[in-house]
């Protein structure tokens, strides 16, 4: 067996090895921006993934929080035998819905593709077609993810992570190769997905006795009645995703493209933290209410420690950002504007977001789905209605969409924080709020030095000052503050210093 690892180390390893993923993907959009642009081309490619996830990459969590827990309990209790059942079955019942998504594709994906309302029939037929290139995609995709849940229930964080990276490497190479061809954009995430299905499994094979089992046996059934409230959940923010780009298609060509880079950019952040990885398996270890609640505000402090400096830097240099990473080729200065007018708006989603997929996850193990699913329900209904106001009524246009989910998902962080209280998780609202101030007061300032000083420096020195004044009043804030996420984030620090990959 590979040595198992701490909670700290999967999160030093989120932050190392998941930048290292997302840097390698800089370069997947810096091809796509330069050779397509924001393009009617592009909005078909990002309304068939936001399609995509709604259907299928939704499950992949919900296996998670099925999955680990109960594989976490019986590694804990020595009941291999169990452990080897539920692997295997989960594999094999992932694969039994994947063919069933597969065939609703096929069959149905002119129906489908009905969905982008405001699209003409010219953009409608070209989305139908584009279903047919990610067919392996949509049978491997929640395969891969239950392996994936298999190997974190074995604390192989950064093992996960390793594959992720390879994944996203092959994919950035075909790009670069075969950008020209015909649907490469769907075919080379096709392929990116059923080689990381193929690897995953060679490293589970060598930790987990997987067998050909009955995917509908008891310990199943046992799981089925969650799947449903959970599917909701996980669904929500893809849901919001595609309710956003359901009123964009109403707007003008490029738009859709412009959000998606706009969130591919602001959402790599709380991907890059990536709490929720290893927060469940943490949280699933322990039985006192104590302890969970210690575990939770260690996420908190940890999320809030790293989101204020990163969304500061969006608020000051992003223009400069997109401009170096995205404007060459096809991709000019006028884009770079859209795509930054909209981050301006999106980064304050960071917080909630990575806050939520934390939160979620307490419920989800404390079998309190009825809470969640409630809220996310009247968030859902509450993106909605916004994104309705603020682009058709006050004719905001896409940062109208941005506004509404933004809006809508701190009102479900809210919401979810304040229903913790029935759970008897102690949230330390002041002291993690305290924290939060104390870490903008000290990062505010970046704002107001750089906008004095970027029209007599070039990009990359804004970007290169920024981040430095970043780093140094960060540093200052947690030197300056006595309160224990001090003891924290000093820890991180002395983990980082002898951390090994």
């Amino acid at each position: 067996m590979i040595e198992k690892q701490s909670v700290l180390f999967a999160a030093l390893n989120n932050l190392i090895v998941r930048f290292g993923q997302h840097l390698i993907s800089l370069f997947k959009h810096i091809i796509i921006a330069g050779y397509i642009g924001l393009s009617s081309q592009l909005d078909i490619f990002y309304m068939a993934l936001a399609i995509y996830g709604v259907l299928i990459t939704s499950w992949a969590v919900v296996f998670d929080v099925l999955a680990i827990p109960k594989l976490v309990k019986y590694q804990t209790n020595k009941k291999y035998e169990n452990f080897n059942l539920l692997s295997s079955s989960i594999l094999l019942f992932t694969f039994v819905i994947s063919i069933f998504f597969s065939s609703l594709f096929y069959f149905f994906g002119n129906i489908i593709s009905l969905s982008a309302f405001g699209f003409s029939s010219d953009k409608k037929v070209i989305l139908e077609e584009s279903f047919k290139w990610l067919f392996p995609a949509i049978l491997f995709y929640l395969p891969y993810f239950s392996l994936c849940s298999i190997l974190k229930s074995l604390r192989l964080f950064s093992l996960v992570n390793t594959i992720e990276f390879c994944s996203t490497l092959i994919l950035v190479v075909i790009l670069f190769f075969f950008i020209e061809k015909e649907f490469t954009l769907y075919w080379s995430y096709s392929l990116s997905v059923t080689f990381s299905f193929f690897l995953a499994f060679l490293f589970v094979k060598r930790s987990v006795n997987l067998k050909f089992y009955n995917p509908f046996n008891s310990l199943i059934k046992k799981l089925l009645p969650s799947i449903p409230p959970l599917l909701f959940i996980h669904s929500c923010f893809y849901l919001f995703s595609l309710t956003d780009r359901f009123f964009v298609t109403f707007l003008d060509n490029g738009d859709i493209s412009a959000l998606t880079y706009a969130t591919v950019f602001v959402v790599a952040v709380p991907q890059i933290i990536g709490a929720s990885s290893f927060f469940l398996t943490a949280y699933s270890e322990e039985s006192n209410i104590g302890l969970k609640s210690a575990k939770f505000t260690q996420a908190a402090s940890y999320i809030i420690f790293i989101s204020v400096p990163i969304i500061i830097f969006f608020l000051t240099a992003s223009e400069n950002f997109i401009s170096i990473i995205l404007e060459r080729g096809a991709f000019k200065e006028n884009d770079t504007l859209r795509v930054i007018n909209i981050i301006y708006i999106l980064s304050f989603i960071i917080i909630p977001f990575s806050f939520q997929t934390i939160i979620d996850q307490i419920y989800q193990v404390e079998k309190k789905f009825s809470f969640i699913v409630k809220i996310k329900l009247f968030g859902f209904l509450i993106n909605i209605c916004l994104n309705y106001i603020f682009i058709f009524m006050l004719k905001l246009g896409v940062i109208g969409a941005a506004l509404g989910t933004t809006t809508s998902y701190s009102i479900v962080m809210i919401l979810s924080f304040y229903n913790l209280k029935y759970l008897k998780i102690s949230v330390r609202f002041m002291k993690h709020l305290t924290w939060l101030l104390w870490l903008l007061i000290f990062n505010l300032p970046t704002l107001l030095v750089i906008n004095l000083i970027k029209d007599n420096i070039n990009n990359y020195l804004v970007i290169f000052v920024t981040i430095i004044i970043i780093i140094f009043s960060t540093l200052a804030a947690v030197l300056t503050f006595f309160g224990p996420e001090k003891k924290l984030v000093l820890e991180i620090f002395s983990r980082i210093k002898k951390f090994k990959l």
